[in-house]
């Protein structure tokens, strides 16, 4: 004997489920998506984060630089008696602010290092050395090309 069974009064039932099932298949590779793009954004932005701040280590420590012999300067004017005590002391403050300036600037470009490593998942000290510099040629790569 054999059985046959046509599913005649389902009314749809499964066409339905399909378009439901396609739909949130849709809805998943949109999610994919976004976070794919919010993930590249991420790296994107701190890769200029880091680019930023290496060039404010470079600018802060000119401005140290320059206040440091602007300080030796006014000390020997003060030494010689041209220069004022409240000139002395802008001079010394000066120097002081841009020391404190300078060393930020350092903290600044390895918290924005750590911000782009976490963002791309590659933390460097797991890594070798020849990996640590081949990731860092990477990004000297890419700002050359994107610049």
């Amino acid at each position: 004997m054999l059985n046959f069974r046509l599913p005649l009064y389902t009314g749809g039932k499964r066409k339905a489920q399909l378009g439901t099932s396609r739909a949130g298949l849709k809805q998943l590779e949109l999610q994919r998506l976004a976070v794919a793009n919010g993930i590249e954004l991420g790296i994107r932005s701190g890769m200029q984060n880091v680019a930023t701040t290496a060039v404010g280590i470079t600018l802060r420590n000119d401005a140290r630089k320059a206040a440091d012999q602007n300080m030796k300067l006014v000390e020997d004017a003060y030494s010689k008696g041209v220069a004022t005590t409240l000139d002395l002391l802008d001079a010394q403050n000066a120097a002081l602010v841009a020391r404190e300036a300078s060393t930020n600037a350092e903290f600044d470009f390895f918290q924005a290092l750590m911000e782009l490593q976490r963002a791309s998942g590659n933390f460097d000290y797991f890594t070798s050395d020849q990996d640590r510099e081949a990731f860092f040629q990477r990004i000297r790569a890419f700002f050359e090309n994107h610049q």
